[in-house]
């Protein structure tokens, strides 16, 4: 599939003005946020312990901030730590920007072009931003690592679909190897046949996992990557149950609702009394219907490729939709990685209303999706104040919100949005 979008071949030469003011607001948003300082300040400080000789995983901690990134990724960020810090997170979060419009121009290649008239498009884009704006603000304000993971998932698909596959294994590889979130790709690429991009992703794993050794030694390196896993273990008991507010996600939500457990606000929240074992089960079991249901989402046979390119994005949607419910220790940055499953649900809706099905009013789905909808934009401290958000937060309200999510994006079917011959001829796909 060439990689071709909506943006620049329809749009952007009639928007130049408004492209140059959008580059030059994200040029003065990322340098005001980055005199400020943020979570790149925990980074840097572990490139500087690496350069002391000191082991980053072990205080003292900036900020009293654990490191939990990768040895590869303190060794990395060794020669920028020597710099003024700002510098650095300025850079960081000019090429954030980038990562999300890159990731715009990859969702568009998936989608036809014909679907949306250009007041829709451009309603379209704004419209996912919006949904998405309090991620994309707690992105750029704690200056994270969301963008740069998203990107290496969607770039590293779409290098393997044009059988650029060492591009695809070096990109996805990075992602791994820095943080291990985007995993499941490696799966993924399993599973649909692209196994020279994932035998190329295991090898830049290993590639850059053990690149440091060179320079530090591999005794050291090897102490440095026990020690990583020794923080990052999904066992480990800070893991298995998270009460504090602030996290998200499976581990957050599901063993809270179903044992006993003492939060920053004493209001009980559990619906039964079980150990904090049996929860913990309950919680492993909720991990093993998300992957399961992958397969409701590809809904083809092992070693095939995806029946067409609306077909893709959506599977692709999925899979980044469920990484940070299924990783432990997820604050609310992390759900930028629902962009594909946002944008790929908007343009849904939008495009099956253009079509001769417009009659099928749907208002089951577009009141599951408003919920959402508000369930995502508005449970913030601006709009609830200081203490009903603290509630919604230790009541999980917002994984709720993502969880709604998963029946909207299944209800969308691709088939509905894509043109008969873009359709692989006798796909063993069955017609949701």
């Amino acid at each position: 599939m060439s990689v071709q979008t909506l943006l620049p071949t329809r749009y952007l030469k009639k928007s130049n003005l408004w492209a140059g003011a959008g580059i030059l607001l994200i040029i003065i948003w990322s340098y005001l946020r980055s005199q400020k300082g943020g979570d790149f300040d925990v980074f840097l400080h572990a490139g500087a312990q690496i350069d002391q000789g000191n082991n980053p995983y072990f205080p003292p901690f900036v900020k009293g901030l654990q490191y939990f990134y990768s040895p590869f990724f303190a060794w990395a960020l060794l020669p920028f730590s020597k710099l003024p810090w700002w510098i650095p997170e300025f850079c960081w979060l000019l090429f954030s920007a980038w990562c999300y419009i890159r990731c715009w121009m990859l969702i568009e290649a998936y989608l036809p072009k014909e679907g949306l008239s250009r007041k829709q498009y451009y309603f379209w884009v704004i419209g996912s931003t919006l949904v998405l704006f309090r991620f994309i603000n707690d992105n750029v304000h704690m200056i994270q690592m969301t963008f740069f993971l998203l990107w290496t998932c969607m770039e590293s698909v779409a290098a393997a679909e044009k059988g650029k596959n060492w591009k695809a294994g070096a990109v996805l590889g990075l992602g791994i190897a820095i943080k291990t979130m985007p995993l499941p790709f490696l799966a993924y690429f399993l599973y649909r046949n692209k196994l020279k991009a994932g035998a190329a992703t295991i090898f830049f794993v290993a590639f850059y996992l053990l690149l440091p050794g060179l320079f530090l030694g591999f005794y050291k390196n090897a102490q440095l990557l026990q020690d990583w896993w020794g923080v990052i273990n999904p066992g480990n008991a800070e893991h298995s149950i998270e009460t504090d507010l602030g996290y998200h996600g499976l581990t957050a939500l599901v063993p809270v609702y179903f044992t006993e457990t003492v939060g920053t606000i004493p209001i009980p929240r559990n619906l039964v009394s079980w150990s904090p074992e049996r929860a913990i089960l309950m919680m492993n079991i909720a991990r093993f219907l998300l992957v399961l249901g992958t397969l409701f989402f590809l809904r083809t046979k092992p070693f095939s490729d995806a029946p067409s390119p609306a077909h893709r994005c959506r599977e692709v949607a999925y899979i980044c939709l469920c990484i940070p419910l299924l990783f432990p220790h997820q604050q609310k940055y992390a759900f930028l990685l629902m962009l594909p499953a946002v944008a790929y649900i908007l343009y849904w809706f939008m495009a099956v209303q253009n079509t001769s099905s417009a009659r099928e009013k749907n208002y089951a789905w577009k009141g599951l999706m408003l919920l959402s909808v508000l369930v995502l934009t508005l449970t913030v401290r601006g709009v609830l104040g200081h203490y009903n958000y603290d509630v919604a937060q230790h009541f999980r309200v917002l994984s709720f919100g993502v969880l709604m999510l998963i029946p909207l994006l299944y209800a969308c079917n691709p088939y509905r949005i894509e043109s008969p011959e873009s359709i692989q001829v006798n796909s063993p796909v069955e017609h949701v």
